[in-house]
């Protein structure tokens, strides 16, 4: 969490101890002579993007919190809130990524012999999906995310050992590690609600700008549906 305070970005708690490592910038604290003190570091609002893209490439989401409301006197706490969440897979801004890099964010679901998969360059908004079925599905679904090497991937909940068996090689790993699983590929597990095939058609019709998704081979695809609809 990078909280904009005057002309800093600071960090607290855990998230200050994990940044002052990854970006080896200096670790204080908050009331630092007290019994409780509140470990702490900051860069500079205007070299924020420098600091951003290093967590990002590192595989770690960044959550900026503003200022959203103009302080008054007398008033020492004014409204702030979360503004923006940029993931190593929707990073698009220039200084964030190299523009010869292409950005893939991906999406997974499925289970037994069927799986589905999606793909989404988030900087030229090129889109694929696949609906893998039979007794070598699993390896097969894995063999299309190593080829398109995508910097994030979303997955539901009720996968998480499985995705982190495969991708991670950690079966005790859990959603609030600070340590990225991986240098190359971010692991993101999301609400079933977001691979929910009726919501996920909605979405995908509603970009798409169709009445049905008929022309686009969907059609008995549920899984490659939902991993669709979870990229968007």
């Amino acid at each position: 969490m990078f909280f904009r305070l005057g002309d800093f970005y600071e960090m607290f708690n855990e998230d200050a101890i994990v940044g002052s490592r990854e970006l080896e910038i200096t670790l204080t604290a908050r009331q630092k002579d007290g019994p409780n003190p509140v470990p702490m570091c900051g860069v500079p609002h205007h070299a924020a993007a420098n600091y951003i893209a290093r967590l990002v490439r590192k595989g770690y989401r960044v959550a900026i919190c503003e200022q959203t409301e103009t302080p008054t006197k007398g008033v020492k706490l004014v409204k702030r809130e979360v503004v923006r969440v940029i993931t190593p897979g929707t990073a698009i801004d220039p200084q964030l990524v190299e523009s010869r890099d292409s950005v893939y964010l991906a999406a997974i679901c499925g289970s037994g012999d069927t799986f589905g998969v999606a793909f989404l360059e988030t900087s030229s908004g090129h889109f694929s999906a696949t609906e893998i079925t039979g007794m070598n599905a699993w390896q097969k679904v894995c063999e299309e995310i190593d080829a398109f090497a995508p910097r994030e991937l979303l997955y539901p909940e009720s996968m998480e050992t499985t995705i982190r068996q495969t991708f991670a090689g950690d079966t005790t790993a859990n959603l609030f590690d600070q340590k990225p699983v991986s240098t190359t590929l971010t692991l993101t597990s999301r609400p079933h609600d977001d691979f929910d095939e009726k919501q996920s058609e909605t979405r995908l019709t509603r970009q798409m700008e169709v009445a049905h998704l008929s022309g686009f081979g969907f059609d008995g695809h549920g899984e490659a549906v939902r991993a669709a609809g979870a990229c968007l």
